[in-house]
């Protein structure tokens, strides 16, 4: 129910602010980051079934976070209307009882998607499995190649079983280009003919629960873009992928020219950072996260998760979001936090 909470909390606030895109872009930055920031440090791999009597703790950092995301993957394939109708009609059920998760599935049950894909069938995986998964998108000429690489990595499965994380069904979407299919079912998906200019670039904004690494030419010429075109990209495109980048690069999954590729990335966020609001929490895993594991021992977990309440305070208040924020104003700006969650976990700051 909170990220159905969430979700429509969300509506209010775009329209609130319709006439201040700025606050809109600022409010969804700091949602992208309490997203990444609960799946890489505070409950990385788990899923979003909680038992009936989970913590504080355990529903902050499973509640109203990546289950949104998926929310509004469902608006993106059904239109939006649609699916304000389905919860419009699920809460006038639900007004004098409980709400479960199968209540949202039965209203979802009848839609197939691509011919055959059931929509209930794919929102219950989603939320049953954890982790985010990985695409690695490689573009050849007009060519374009799609791989869910998701090999060695655990991930939670209900309330309690780990095991290899599975193949996702992603909800498939790229920038300026329409697509014969709305869902990525298999562990790798071809399409052509792809205009050989075109920056191909999936899940822009994070609209869906993903990341994406991309090609070495293809990163390149992203760093390119974001330098000449700064308009093209929104704050929270811009932190999504540094953090793919940073993410992949930790986990030697660049190329041969990933540390040239990282010194033009971190350039341009020290020499435009006020373009890049919140860069600690995001550009991290180039620098002190790099090639670095987060320990899971239960001392380091708790020392980890101390920190919550003082990260989700940061991301509250955008006039505290500057990137490299000097710390003589004060130990509340969003970039002494990341810095002294980034000492404690890795021990340096995060750039």
């Amino acid at each position: 129910m909170e990220d159905l909470v969430q979700y429509l909390a969300n509506k209010i606030v775009y329209r609130l602010f319709a006439s201040d895109r700025s606050k809109i872009e600022s409010y969804r930055l700091s949602e992208y980051v309490k997203v990444q920031m609960a799946e890489t440090f505070f409950a990385p791999g788990e899923s979003l079934m909680l038992s009936n009597d989970a913590s504080i703790p355990q529903i902050l950092s499973h509640c109203g976070l990546k289950g949104v995301v998926q929310l509004e993957s469902l608006e993106s394939i059904l239109g939006e209307s649609i699916f304000l109708s389905k919860i419009s009609s699920l809460i006038s059920q639900h007004k004098f009882r409980t709400y479960r998760i199968e209540s949202l599935l039965e209203h979802l049950r009848m839609h197939l998607i691509d011919g055959s894909i059931n929509l209930s069938q794919v929102y219950e995986f989603w939320r049953k499995n954890g982790g985010i998964p990985n695409l690695y998108v490689e573009k050849l000429d007009e060519k374009i190649r799609l791989t869910q690489i998701n090999r060695n990595r655990q991930s939670q499965i209900g309330n309690y079983l780990w095991a290899p994380m599975p193949l996702w069904p992603l909800r498939i979407s790229i920038r300026n280009l329409s697509l014969p299919v709305n869902f990525m079912v298999s562990q790798g998906l071809e399409m052509a003919p792809i205009d050989k200019k075109m920056i191909a670039l999936n899940n822009f904004d994070f609209e869906n629960l993903y990341r994406v690494n991309y090609d070495q030419n293809t990163w390149e010429r992203i760093h390119q873009s974001m330098v000449e075109s700064p308009k093209f990209f929104t704050q929270r495109s811009r932190a999504q992928l540094i953090n793919d980048f940073c993410y992949f690069y930790s986990l030697g999954e660049i190329g041969d020219n990933a540390d040239k590729i990282r010194r033009n990335f971190l350039e341009l966020i020290r020499n435009e950072a006020e373009s890049f609001d919140l860069c600690e929490f995001y550009a991290f895993w180039c620098i002190a996260g790099n090639k670095r594991k987060i320990s899971l021992k239960k001392d380091s977990k708790k020392r980890i998760m101390q920190f919550m309440p003082k990260v989700y305070s940061s991301l509250s208040n955008r006039d505290n979001f500057a990137c490299f924020e000097p710390p003589l104003l004060g130990n509340d700006t969003a970039s002494n936090t990341a810095n002294a969650l980034c000492q404690t976990v890795f021990g340096s700051e995060c750039l």
